[in-house]
């Protein structure tokens, strides 16, 4: 099945503060309907209601996925389908269309068996920034799915843990799945490399006509990039500095 105007869809997700946001004002400005009901964080929040009802039924079965789980988001997909085609009106106006909601990973799988020709952007950010970040949502709201027990860690620690595990999970999936309808972007190298990183990005969507000096305008090295360096990492166990490296951050 594809989508409104049969255009492929393109989702955004990624560990909740590594830079959504960004990546998603970058496709709006690129020329992409993405949803008409926004918080400013620039999720989609249709889709946010998919996942209270989607870790309920997780805990309830105490499974990843059986017939209702797969049900319940087969649903939902339908309804969101047809409100993101309501609420784009004129789809002619628009390059393509999608979403952002940082959890996109927990559903990709049936993402793509929704919507076949989908791409997905997932974007990382530095794990030992993100240890510190103030944004630790997804942390409480998902850390039961790979099984980290915030009680036994400090929060860096698991946040750090949490990072690792969720990355790990998105990219092989991505990688698996989607293999060149994946697209892994590296926030850090974003803001240092705006002009770079937006050609990157638009010669994965296939486009060809930007106007990239209007796009990098506003993209900015944020304070908090590189935090990490004036915190203690001592904190952090080998196994997970070494984690952090092997996703492609120095340390």
């Amino acid at each position: 099945m594809k989508g409104p105007d049969d255009k492929a869809p393109v989702f955004v997700g990624g560990v909740g503060g590594s830079g959504t946001r960004v990546v998603t004002d970058i496709l709006m400005k690129m020329g992409f309907f993405m949803g008409d009901n926004l918080n400013n964080s620039n999720d989609y929040m249709e889709l946010g209601k998919l996942l209270p009802r989607l870790r309920e039924l997780i805990y309830i079965h105490g499974v990843k996925t059986n017939q209702e789980i797969n049900g319940h988001i087969h649903d939902r997909l339908i309804e969101i389908e047809a409100l993101i085609q309501s609420g784009m009106q004129n789809p002619h106006l628009y390059r393509g269309w999608g979403w952002k909601a940082p959890p996109n990973f927990f559903i990709l799988e049936h993402l793509n068996d929704h919507f076949p020709d989908l791409r997905y952007i997932h974007v990382i950010r530095h794990g030992l920034d993100m240890a510190f970040s103030e944004n630790q949502n997804q942390l409480k709201n998902w850390g039961f799915y790979f099984d980290i027990d915030a009680d036994e860690l400090s929060l860096p620690q698991a946040s750090l843990r949490y990072w690792i595990e969720a990355n790990k999970f998105a990219i092989n999936l991505g990688q698996n799945f989607l293999q060149d309808r994946f697209y892994l972007l590296r926030f850090d190298k974003l803001c240092m490399e705006p002009q770079r990183v937006v050609a990157e990005l638009a010669k994965f969507l296939g486009i060809n006509d930007i106007d990239a000096a209007a796009i990098i305008k506003n993209i900015h090295k944020p304070d908090s990039l590189g935090g990490y360096k004036s915190r203690d990492i001592s904190i952090f166990n080998k196994g997970d500095i070494e984690e952090v490296v092997s996703l492609g951050f120095s340390v």
